[in-house]
């Protein structure tokens, strides 16, 4: 697992058994000064601006200059 920025990277998973969770990225917030996670959701880069959080030197109006988008499933 990567933590950085509010974002949570599966990088290698060994056991798994129904779906593979490597590379899924999961967005959260700190509760309760920094010791609980909440809010946990599955975020993709946004297509528009591929993960930049810009487009031509603005920010961009799909993901509001994150770089990431909530994943519909």
């Amino acid at each position: 697992l990567v933590m950085d920025f509010e974002r949570l990277t599966v990088r290698k998973c060994k056991a798994y058994t129904l779906h593979n969770p490597n590379g899924e990225m999961y967005a959260f917030k700190l509760s309760d000064r920094g010791t609980k996670f909440s809010e946990i959701h599955k975020v993709k880069r946004c297509r528009r601006c591929y993960g930049s959080g810009k487009v031509r030197n603005d920010d961009c109006q799909s993901c509001n200059g994150t770089g990431y988008v909530p994943e519909v499933s």
